[in-house]
């Protein structure tokens, strides 16, 4: 994970393209390759301010956590992993935002809080019988659009080489 520290932009914007592969590809059996300019940008004004500064550490293992989940979760819409991997995953996701929201300004611990209660929501999708594909893929494109939101402000504060 520390090997994210200095990359932090761009594991922003391979998050972001985990996470619109993975929203496009829910509907089937393939995920296609969308442009980014096909995808819909959230509004500057509906993402936290300059001024909900997250701590570094923070967002690089929450993005490390939710990057390895939209990578399931994109397995999962095609048929390439199991239940079982993709509940793995959003488990690890969801200990890493618990860890995190102690930690992080106000600003920034709204859109964990957001994201804590989309993973939970998510984690009953996972645990409904018999299993749901729909449900999970709804609720995990619910996770990812938050993850999507939050990595602009982390990009933003990742620490870079002086």
């Amino acid at each position: 994970m520390s090997s994210l520290a200095g990359t932090g932009g761009r594991a922003a914007v391979l998050l972001v393209t985990i996470v619109v592969s993975a929203a496009c590809g829910s509907s089937g059996g393939r995920v296609e390759t969308v442009s980014p300019t096909a995808s819909p940008v959230p509004s500057t004004t509906s993402t936290p301010s300059a001024t909900a500064t997250p701590n570094a550490a923070g967002c690089t293992q929450v993005l490390a956590a939710g990057t390895a989940f939209a990578a399931q979760l994109a397995d999962f819409a095609q048929g390439q992993t199991t239940l079982d991997q993709l509940t793995a995953a959003a488990t690890q996701l969801l200990d890493t935002v618990n860890a995190t929201v102690a930690t992080a300004t106000e600003a920034y611990r709204d859109t964990l809080t957001q994201l804590q209660g989309e993973l939970e929501a998510l984690q009953s999708a996972l645990h409904q019988t018999p299993p749901q594909p729909a449900s999970i893929r709804a609720a995990g494109r619910q996770v990812v659009s938050t993850l999507t939101t939050l990595a602009r402000p982390c990009a933003s504060v990742t620490p870079t080489a002086s």
